[in-house]
């Protein structure tokens, strides 16, 4: 149940969020999403080797993430009191 409300613990390699950063030349890189902010990017790829860009104005650095467990953050927020008990009670008649 915890894991339903609070999806952000990511404890699995397949719930991290990903990113591609392509470069202006058309070189695209992916991986796992280390940090980001308004300056920079940063991700390790598969082969474990640890990337990062400034994201200055001009450098034409497109960012795509994609992120697994964001459709169950937007559906908490529509979640009622009302609807929290009706799940919790119905994964207690599963036991």
């Amino acid at each position: 149940m915890g894991r339903f409300l609070y999806p952000k613990a990511r404890s699995s390699v397949r719930s991290q969020i990903t990113a591609t950063v392509t470069l202006r030349a058309g070189q695209s890189f992916s991986g796992i999403l280390s940090s980001i902010d308004d300056f920079s990017v940063a991700l390790t790829d598969s082969s474990g080797q640890y990337r990062s860009w400034l994201l200055e104005e001009g450098s034409g650095i497109q960012v795509v993430l994609k992120d697994p467990l964001a459709g169950h953050e937007r559906l908490l927020k529509l979640y009622t009191d009302a609807d929290m008990h009706n799940v919790l009670a119905y994964l207690e008649t599963l036991k």
